[in-house]
């Protein structure tokens, strides 16, 4: 149950009373009066019940919420009797604040609270800028409400992997065809995907695309073999890890093959960048082969194929 529904309650409570004409939340200067020109903005009938909060709390299980209560009427001097008048519209505002509290604990259809009957009731007149007398009372409700976790909006905190771990592990088991002159796709785990860290690869086609969630050093292998396809021109260099600010980095080790294979001929290579430094600024890495403007072979990157990244924690 909110704090809404605990408000709705009460003016509930006045809207069904058959005596009570009017409701109003809010601070003490929210507090609406008889209209004295047509500029004013609020006009109030009496009788008034106004709910104006206090402070609340809340412990593990529950939280009670506080509010001042505050009943009143119109009232005119009596010269003949004093304070009479006062004195039975005071009574009159208690037994509205009694019935109030009686629709709370018996009646209400949106109960799904514990009122506390402890109340301090302090009577009033002239307290605002109409005649007005009436009883203050203190309201207080307690909604149970554990905390509970499990519903919070929250992304899980992914803990650092430990220094050196193998965080990542990737595996393809189709042929990956590449054609450096008519297209640019990165290099695809097809169909395996083998990713210890999931959420970190934002980008669900296949395309090894990740994002690290922690800064610190990687060490990315990249192993596997590849085939001349069709000889179209220049047999292309090393990939390169490609960060999504444009920056390209070409590997620290390489046994890419630096002349082209013969045609179907089956060549293995591994390709490593050692101590690659990542702030985690939500820039995704991934590996291709960059287009050059001469015309290049085109080749399979052939399945079994694999990715490794190992994590050292800043």
């Amino acid at each position: 149950m909110t704090y809404k529904d605990v408000v709705d309650s009460v003016a509930l409570a006045v809207q069904q009373h058959k005596i009570l004409r009017d409701f109003g939340y809010g601070a003490i200067t929210d507090i609406k009066t008889v209209a004295t020109d047509s500029a004013s903005p609020a006009t109030v009938d009496y009788p008034y019940v106004f709910l104006n909060p206090t402070q609340g709390s809340r412990n593990g299980q529950a939280i009670t919420y506080r509010w001042n209560l505050i009943s009143m009427d119109v009232v005119q001097e009596d010269p003949d009797n004093g304070y009479e008048n006062y004195l039975r519209v005071q009574s009159e505002c208690q037994q509205y604040i009694d019935d109030i509290l009686a629709y709370l604990r018996f009646e209400s259809p949106l109960k799904k609270f514990d009122l506390t009957l402890n109340v301090q009731l302090t009577p009033f007149k002239e307290r605002f800028q109409d005649s007005v007398a009436g009883m203050t009372a203190t309201l207080e409700v307690e909604v149970p409400q554990p905390l509970d976790n499990c519903i919070t909006p929250f992304q899980p905190l992914i803990p650092p992997p430990p220094q050196g771990e193998l965080v990542l592990s990737v595996e393809s088991d189709l042929d990956q065809l590449f054609r450096p002159d008519s297209a640019q796709s990165p290099w695809k785990a097809l169909q395996i995907i083998v990713d210890t860290y999931n959420d970190w690869r934002p980008v669900n086609d296949g395309g090894n695309f990740y994002r690290p969630s922690v800064s610190g050093t990687w060490n990315w292998v990249f192993e596997g073999t590849v085939e001349l396809f069709q000889d179209a021109g220049d047999w292309p260099s090393n990939p390169e890890l490609v960060e999504q600010s444009g920056t390209l980095n070409q590997p620290t080790s390489s046994t890419w093959p630096a002349t082209q294979p013969a045609l179907g001929e089956v060549v293995p290579f591994r390709v490593e960048w050692s101590n690659f430094q990542y702030t985690a600024n939500n820039q995704f890495l991934t590996w291709n082969w960059i287009n050059d403007p001469q015309a290049e072979d085109e080749f399979k990157i052939k399945s079994g194929t694999t990715l490794k990244g190992y994590f050292t924690p800043a």
